[in-house]
């Protein structure tokens, strides 16, 4: 079983809706309020005997799994009626025992019968009988662990983890007993302790299997719409065009291979290249471009044949600078090849006074 809170504005449109012939609605148990009234007439008198609080009642919705459903049918209607009432007592005493006191207050219990699942509608006066204000600090957690409890001693399903939680505490409590053998009770507890592992197990290898067959499953239909539109088309823009319509893009990955972009049935966005599609790029000659070992090709043919007309032109080598004075190798160089002294001089000196005041000098060493 599993229950969940919620607050009540309203107590006439509260007890008209659990009373709702349509609903399937009849009194279960109730505590302060006159059977033989009318819902309205029920609502007034809590309304009399209520405090001016916004929130008026609390509302339990108290629901039984499938399979504890058809357990309680199978049994007479009595021994069913009987067996809810015990029920729902345990449920409201384990919320007493956490610390909200729903039982100092007036309350009605109304069974539906409308939907395939038992469930219960328990409206909570929000004013006690000595006139004070009902406990709900964490009455929703205490209404999920009361019935994790009542779950696990009348062997019903309920909320997993505050089920999980609760056995442990309850391992926990025996541990602690002095009656028992501690080491029957360390047994007991590991062996709870295995059977929740060995589960976690056997649930996620379901999770796992059922996640690869919804792989394979829109692999393969996404694989198909491919397919058949790279048959349909015979060039790129028709063929980007008719993806599009069924929600599919199409692009190139970093490694320049085909990819499709979707989005699946669950919002989940999903991309796939053409092999894990099981699709190859060659059902689409006319996506295709140039690949890059060609292209490598080219570039190195045209500058080869650029190089080639390069060095096929005739250099010729520039003379090498002169440089030095009067008796340096550059003036003997000069004079070997034909030129005269005096055109070396005027050559290194550059004008011509010092090209006359070397002729003098020169005169006047010969004598």
């Amino acid at each position: 079983m599993i229950s969940k809170v919620s607050y009540v504005k309203s107590l006439s449109r509260a007890l008209c809706y659990g009373e709702n012939p349509k609903k399937g609605g009849e009194i279960l148990d109730s505590d302060g309020v006159f059977l033989e009234h009318t819902p309205k007439q029920k609502a007034q008198f809590w309304e009399s005997i209520s405090n001016d609080y916004r929130k008026k009642a609390v509302h339990f919705i108290i629901s039984f799994s499938d399979n504890d459903t058809k357990e309680l049918m199978a049994l007479p209607e009595d021994e069913r009626r009987k067996r809810e009432l015990k029920i729902l007592h345990q449920f409201m005493d384990e919320v007493c025992k956490r610390g909200n006191n729903i039982k100092d207050c007036p309350y009605i219990c109304y069974h539906h019968g409308n939907t395939d699942n038992e469930h219960f509608h328990l409206y909570v006066l929000m004013t006690t009988w000595e006139g004070k204000r009902l406990k709900t600090k964490f009455v929703g957690e205490n209404a999920k662990q009361a019935a994790a409890r009542v779950s696990i001693e009348w062997q019903m399903e309920g909320p997993k983890q505050a089920m999980d939680k609760k056995r442990r505490k309850m391992a926990r409590e025996k541990l602690s007993q002095p009656n028992e053998e501690p080491a029957a009770a360390m047994d007991e507890a590991s062996a709870f302790d295995q059977a929740e592992k060995d589960l976690k197990e056997i649930e996620a290898k379901i999770r796992r299997s059922k996640s690869v067959e919804a792989a394979e499953r829109r692999r393969a239909k996404y694989g198909s719409i491919v397919a058949e539109a790279a048959k349909a088309c015979h060039d790129k823009e028709s063929f980007i065009a008719k993806l599009k319509e069924d929600g599919i893009e199409f692009y190139r990955n970093d490694k320049g291979r085909f990819c499709i972009r979707f989005t699946d049935e669950e919002g989940v966005a999903r991309h796939n290249t053409f092999s894990q599609l099981g699709l190859s790029e060659d059902i689409v000659p006319y996506m295709a471009e140039p690949k890059q070992e060609t292209v490598a090709a080219v570039k190195t043919a045209n500058a080869l044949q650029t190089g080639s007309h390069r060095h096929s032109r005739a250099r010729t080598p520039k003379p090498a600078p002169v440089r030095g004075g009067s008796g340096s190798i550059a003036t003997r160089a000069l004079t070997e090849t034909g030129g005269s002294g005096d055109e070396n001089r005027e050559y290194e000196v550059g004008n011509q006074e010092g090209y006359e005041e070397s002729i003098r000098n020169e005169s006047r060493l010969t004598r």
